[in-house]
């Protein structure tokens, strides 16, 4: 598994600071759990992969790092693992259910034709086997309350997304240079950071990160419960790239902690 801009840019993004418990979900060659272990020495992470021979991958990069303590690689599907919800208690050893504060996905991002075969690299990057909204709801099961789920997806993927998730509509995301308006159904999730990134300076916005909050139901002011809540949202802006390919001073702000050179 290559390691690719989005990982980076992903692994750069995430609020890692003070979230002790974390999950990287299709953690394929491990690097954003490496990056989010580089950047919270105390975090205890877990990456979990389906294809064998990326989850291997994994486990051998952890370690050969300077975090391997912090470091676990399971090869499991998603689903399985929310369904069993037992994570290793790094304290003593032994296993219960303990929820995650922080998960973060670069998840599939296109649609694989089931009767083609495909190598593992297009199995990693197909919805086939795990579709977004599932990918969220086992988020939700595995986050405890006010946990946080990250992830990266093309721009108009992410937006997909976003209305299904918050049950909003939101269009043309790409041309908003302020605040988003955000009238959302959804009481499960709330909208906590979205970054649009564009390539370079002369094309469109092509990715988005979206960060969603685990809502604690419990307290939830019971006569909102009824109707749309409304909020604003500032996205962060960044480009990649200038117009003659180098990297822009935000990318190298945002990844001077892991690229030897820009």
């Amino acid at each position: 598994m290559k390691v690719g801009t989005d990982a980076v840019i992903l692994g750069c993004s995430v609020p890692v600071e003070k979230r002790m418990r974390i999950l990287d979900i299709g953690t394929g060659s491990g690097i954003i759990a490496l990056m989010l272990a580089q950047r919270n020495k105390n975090a205890v992470i877990d990456g979990i992969e389906i294809d064998e021979r990326a989850a291997m991958q994994a486990k051998e990069n952890f370690t050969n790092s300077p975090f391997s303590a912090q470091l676990t690689s399971h090869c499991i599907c998603a689903k399985k693992f929310a369904e069993t919800k037992i994570i290793k208690n790094y304290n003593i050893g032994d296993t219960e259910l303990m929820p995650y504060d922080l998960i973060v996905s670069n998840p599939p991002f296109f649609h694989a034709n089931a009767s083609s075969d495909i190598d593992s690299r297009s199995i990693a990057r197909s919805v086939s086997r795990l579709t977004h909204i599932e990918l969220a709801t086992i988020a939700y099961k595995l986050l405890e309350s006010d946990g946080l789920f990250y992830c990266i997806l093309p721009l108009q993927e992410g937006v997909k997304f976003l209305n299904k998730i918050l049950d909003i509509d939101l269009i043309n995301i790409e041309q908003q240079m302020d605040k988003i308006k955000i009238v959302a159904n959804c009481l499960k999730w709330s909208l906590d950071e979205l970054i649009i990134i564009k390539p370079n300076q002369k094309k469109k916005a092509n990715r988005l990160i979206i960060g969603l909050k685990k809502v604690d139901l419990k307290k939830i002011d019971i006569s909102i419960i009824d109707n749309q809540h409304e909020y604003d949202v500032s996205p962060t802006f960044l480009t990649i790239r200038n117009n003659d390919n180098s990297y822009t001073a935000e990318m190298k702000v945002l990844t001077s902690q892991f690229m030897l050179k820009h």
